[in-house]
């Protein structure tokens, strides 16, 4: 595939007629440095028309959403209470061995310290400066990628995480079936209580850290995951031709498989698209300030449902969708969950369209390969989607398997401290 930013011979974006309008951003000298890195982000017309405004107003209500709203520099929101004296991070980043110290009354008031000084700061989201971003990503970068791969298991890193949940704070507000998320309990003063209550009792520190372990962990919660860079950057290498080649990741969510190909060296292109507005936003920002290799990156700001890449111009497809209702991303009227609300009509309108998609956009030798699993929601989703894929031509070639960690509790007594989701691998049919 030729890559050309995504502007084509009359220099303007697929869906809009000047030719500016193909940023995001609300600053134009950033936006002319994203073009030059290769990173676009298209909106369709029908997608601008739903949400109103030109595409740089559209950027500047993201930039809104995932600041203000959902992360960055919270303002005025249910867990930020106003200005006051409260105590500095070096008066509750402490640890265990120091407050074991304490007397009834002292560990009463540090308790309570703790919870005046994130109500004062708001949640502790990820915030890496920029010498820490870069200082992540070489690490990431130095990595054994390769070796993630051992048979067919795809072993579990965390290396990365950190730097790709930097730029989603939105993520800690997406919920998980009928659990909380960690932003609701933050939000409510006896939950946030309680979960710092719990930390002191059996954890050995406090600091952001900490307390996001604390609200992840915390009873009848759930957070979302998010695809380990390190095994997307394995599976891109050993999936790709030995050449190298173009990738296509229907379901972008969090930059996993984004921060992944930036640092595989086999990856020479990268095409993103998810419905969600803040993920989007998250993956732009992500490409434009770590794409040190400069691949041509094409983020799209849409369902994979209804975006069809150029006719082979992809060597893998690699990605994994929802399963089906269990993660709600947004509540906008364009994920699949509120689209499709049956399992038939989730399974047929949009993971068969998306790989008909696929299918157009993979070179007769490209590979599609599928992370998803059974969940409450849907019990039969692993066997339902292999007999729609291999009824629709597909065939399938190999089977990984993703290595994950278990729940809190879960867990038996000397058994696998992994738990394991398939990543179904087809060829193209011809």
């Amino acid at each position: 595939m030729e890559f050309n930013n995504g502007i084509h011979g009359d220099n303007s974006v697929s869906g809009f007629n000047e030719p500016d309008e193909c940023a995001l951003f609300e600053d134009q000298e950033i936006a002319a440095e994203t073009q030059a890195i290769g990173i676009t982000t298209i909106v369709t017309a029908s997608e601008m028309g739903r949400k109103g405004g030109s595409s740089r107003s559209l950027g500047k209500r993201l930039a809104a959403q995932v600041n203000g709203k959902l992360g960055g520099r919270p303002k005025k929101t249910a867990d930020v209470l106003p200005s006051r004296d409260v105590p500095s991070a070096a008066d509750i980043f402490i640890n265990k061995k120091l407050w074991s110290t304490y007397s009834p009354e002292g560990m009463a008031q540090y308790k309570e310290d703790v919870f005046a000084y994130y109500r004062q700061v708001g949640f502790p989201y990820y915030r890496l400066t920029t010498g820490a971003k870069e200082d992540e990503y070489k690490k990431l970068k130095a990595f054994d990628y390769i070796k993630v791969i051992d048979g067919d298991v795809v072993r579990q890193t965390m290396h990365g995480l950190a730097l790709a949940w930097n730029y989603h704070p939105h993520s800690w507000s997406v919920r998980c079936g009928e659990m909380l998320t960690p932003t609701e309990v933050f939000r409510n003063d006896e939950l946030l209580r309680r979960a710092i209550e719990k930390r002191i009792t059996y954890g050995d520190n406090i600091s952001d850290s900490a307390m996001r372990k604390a609200l992840r962990s915390f009873s009848g919660t759930q957070s979302v995951s998010n695809f380990r860079p390190t095994a997307a950057a394995a599976i891109f290498h050993h999936l790709l031709p030995e050449t190298g080649g173009t990738v296509y990741d229907p379901s972008a969510g969090f930059g996993g498989r984004l921060l992944g190909a930036m640092i595989c060296d086999r990856v020479h292109g990268y095409i993103g698209t998810d419905p969600s507005t803040a993920s989007m936003y998250g993956c732009q920002q992500m490409a434009h300030e770590l794409n040190y290799r400069k691949i041509p990156i094409q983020l799209v700001n849409s369902g994979s449902e209804n975006f069809r890449p150029d006719p082979e111009s992809i060597d893998l497809a690699f990605t994994s969708p929802p399963y089906f209702s269990t993660e709600q991303y947004s509540d906008e009227p364009t994920q699949s969950f509120s689209k499709f609300s049956s399992r038939e009509e989730w399974m047929n309108d949009f993971m068969r369209r998306t790989l008909e998609n696929c299918h157009v956009g993979l070179k007769p030798t490209g590979l599609l390969a599928i992370n998803i699993a059974n969940v409450k929601s849907y019990p039969r989703l692993e066997d339902d989607f292999v007999s729609m894929v291999t009824a629709n031509g597909w065939q399938q070639v190999r089977t990984l398997r993703l290595a994950l960690s278990m729940m809190m509790g879960t867990r038996q007594a000397g058994g696998d401290k992994f738990k394991y989701e398939p990543i179904f691998v087809f060829r193209k049919a011809l």
